[in-house]
């Protein structure tokens, strides 16, 4: 009878530290302040930039596009189980692996004050440019460009404009897309990017809805309009 107790009780102890250690070790992928890159979205960008090689291989077959990353910021803020969503190529997705490993750690998610395990998904480009002189493009001026009415009437225009995947609201995927892109001199866009993945669906549809904006107030500097960059989230909230 005592052996029968003794088992018993040893079985319910290891399926609770069992059950403990899955919950300590759950992954989330909706939270109450998501993962930061330190230094924000610009910081984020230019280490990208000054860290990405062309591989040799993907320029000679004039390969270009992105490959689509699928990582873990752990609770210190460095990154695991790195997985590869949408190839390029297999030099390509080499690189962007070799580059993501080398990032400094992120400030992690937090749930209820508590830092938490946070998937998120990462595109990273790969473009071929031709060469030619541009020109310069400003990430701070004297005059910030801006959406005609400003940001609430940039809110309004989200609002009716974007439409939720049917396919993101089945899966439950929620978050922010965050882009970046370029304000021409006479207010267009160009250059997007999506530097914050949700998934194909929602990116596919944050992108629609930027395209749609009507021309931008450019930026000023020195009282001449310049090319400036630009980041915007663009919230996917399932109610």
């Amino acid at each position: 009878m005592k052996k029968s107790v003794i088992v018993a009780f040893s079985l319910f102890l290891l399926s609770s530290l069992f059950a403990t250690n899955l919950f300590a070790q759950k992954v989330y992928k909706i939270c109450d302040e998501e993962p930061t890159y330190p230094g924000g979205y610009i910081s984020l960008m230019n280490f990208l930039s000054e860290n990405i090689k062309y591989p040799e291989i993907a320029k000679a077959n004039g390969m270009q596009g992105e490959t689509l990353l699928s990582f873990i910021i752990e609770k210190d803020g460095t990154i695991s189980n790195i997985e590869v969503l949408k190839s390029l190529s297999k030099e390509c997705d080499e690189e962007a692996i070799r580059v993501l490993k080398l990032m400094p750690k992120w400030e992690p998610g937090k749930k209820k004050k508590k830092s938490i395990r946070f998937k998120m998904n990462m595109p990273i480009s790969f473009l071929l440019t031709k060469d030619k002189v541009a020109d310069p493009i400003y990430s701070s001026f004297e005059e910030n460009p801006e959406y005609d009415g400003g940001v609430e009437s940039l809110s309004m225009f989200l609002m009716k404009n974007l439409r939720y995947p049917r396919v993101a609201k089945e899966n439950g995927d929620q978050g922010k897309v965050v882009m970046t892109f370029i304000i021409e001199k006479d207010g267009s866009i160009s250059d997007v990017k999506i530097i914050k993945s949700i998934s194909k669906e929602c990116d596919e549809e944050a992108m629609r809805v930027l395209k749609l904006t009507p021309k931008w107030i450019p930026a000023k500097q020195k009282g001449e309009f310049v090319r400036s960059q630009y980041f915007l989230p663009i919230t996917f909230n399932l109610q």
